[in-house]
């Protein structure tokens, strides 16, 4: 049988059943689901009704989507029942954690080598932690994503097994931790995934993704893009230069990470829709407009 850790997804549609109109759900845990949503949300709520408005109807779509919307009761779960203590061992261990493990955050992209890889991405929700927390939080997202029990139980015990196997070759050496899946796996989807990043182009990205143009010979955000508000200069200012703190002991060009425009955007995502995240447009690795780097 499948942990109760992983059924929580049960747990998870009773929410999705209060959240589309019961007056109560609870949970064994003690939680009142819809209250906790309240609760969380009830800043954006006041603030702007129409934003909250976004991100409940984003979470309606489907299970996944929902459970996407709600990391911080995952966490409140965690919190109420504690881990078991039987399945902690090495995982207890205080990592840097993804803090939001679910399956919409795995994604192809290039990497610095020109490589197009499939692996984690998103990580504005990393915390210190023990590292079961992580393999929790993908577990329950797998479970969430399949539509049969039957299905949904092999997975997560495929999914156990496969990330038990991948940490004793770690250990043993035979494969290194810093891994990522590229063209070389046999995966069919990891072959998907690469095969549809893989003619991909920057300026398309620039262009259709983050609404960006170029003017005079630099690159900016587009503020036709109804999402976008100008970025308070001064906070932008010492968000760049705590980033670049980061990197005290090596080598950084300057040039690189000069500014070219700074915008807020409050649109993206489900569980942080309705949030203020600063995109920030610096130069690149030339003076090609086209090549910029976007950092959020």
């Amino acid at each position: 049988m499948t942990s109760p850790w992983i059924r929580a997804g049960a747990w998870l549609l009773a929410g999705a059943v209060a959240a589309a109109g019961c007056s109560q759900a609870g949970s064994s845990s003690g939680l009142n689901v819809l209250q906790e949503i309240r609760n969380f949300n009830r800043p954006l709520i006041e603030s702007s009704p129409s934003q909250a408005s976004t991100k409940f109807k984003k979470m309606q779509k489907d299970l996944v989507s929902f459970n996407r919307g709600l990391n911080h009761l995952f966490y409140r779960y965690v919190q109420s029942v504690g881990l078991p203590e039987r399945w902690m061992g090495p995982l207890s261990k205080s990592l840097t954690l993804h803090g939001d493990c679910h399956v919409e955050n795995i994604g192809a992209y290039r990497a610095a080598d020109g490589r197009v890889v499939v692996d984690l991405i998103d990580f504005d929700d990393s915390f210190r932690g023990p590292a079961l927390l992580d393999v929790y939080r993908a577990a329950s997202s797998l479970y969430l994503g399949v539509k049969t029990d039957p299905m949904r139980e092999k997975l997560v015990k495929i999914f156990a097994r496969s990330y038990a196997k991948t940490m004793q070759q770690i250990a043993s050496g035979e494969i290194s931790a810093d891994m990522v899946l590229d063209k070389t796996s046999s995966l069919d989807l990891v072959q998907d995934l690469i095969k549809d990043a893989s003619g991909f182009q920057h300026k398309g990205f620039l262009q259709d993704f983050a609404f960006c143009r170029e003017e005079n010979g630099r690159m900016v955000f587009s503020r036709s893009y109804s999402g976008y508000e100008n970025a308070p200069p001064g906070t932008v200012q010492t968000l760049l230069e705590s980033y670049l703190s980061g990197f005290k002991g090596q080598p950084v060009d300057p040039g690189f990470y000069e500014m070219q425009d700074a915008v807020v955007e409050r649109n993206s995502g489900v569980g942080s829709a309705g949030v203020y995240k600063v995109r920030i447009l610096v130069r690149g690795p030339s003076a090609d407009p086209w090549d910029d780097i976007i950092l959020e």
